[in-house]
């Protein structure tokens, strides 16, 4: 078998590998085509690409992207989940005597929850007229 050799010492089969390990990794549509492009200028010419290894890249690319698709839905699923999972936690302390640890001077805070609010994703607790994370509960009584 005959591999063209480009410049720098660097072959065909040398580039696809190449090619192959970035798509891996972080890779936009953009870095793949251009990966694409620069294996088929520099490929043999008695010896082109064949049709069915260039629709397998474009497959293999689509899985990746898909997968990337898939995982970015789970992420978000996940922190959805995570948000709804603190706003029970801190319903289920409305009316409840808590300490808190207070954000200014390290001190502790001792009230009753009397509100829950959802900020930005983030779960507060109002006590005392103050709003406080629920991060910050450090003691139920």
């Amino acid at each position: 078998m005959v591999q063209a050799v480009m410049a720098g010492g660097t072959s065909q089969q040398d580039v696809a590998t190449q090619a192959a390990g970035a798509l891996t990794q972080e890779v936009s549509t953009e870095d793949f085509l251009r990966l694409l492009t620069t294996q088929l200028r520099y490929q043999n010419p008695f010896e082109p690409m064949k049709e069915t290894e260039f629709v397998t890249q474009l497959a293999q690319f689509g899985q990746l992207e898909a997968t990337r698709a898939v995982q970015s839905l789970l992420q978000r699923q996940w922190e959805s989940q995570q948000r709804l999972q603190w706003v029970a936690q801190a319903a289920a302390l409305l009316g409840r005597q808590v300490r808190l640890e207070s954000g200014s001077g390290g001190g502790v805070v001792q009230g009753t929850v009397e509100r829950v609010r959802l900020e930005g994703g983030d779960v507060k607790l109002v006590v005392a007229g103050q709003e406080y994370p629920l991060q910050a509960v450090v003691e139920v009584l």
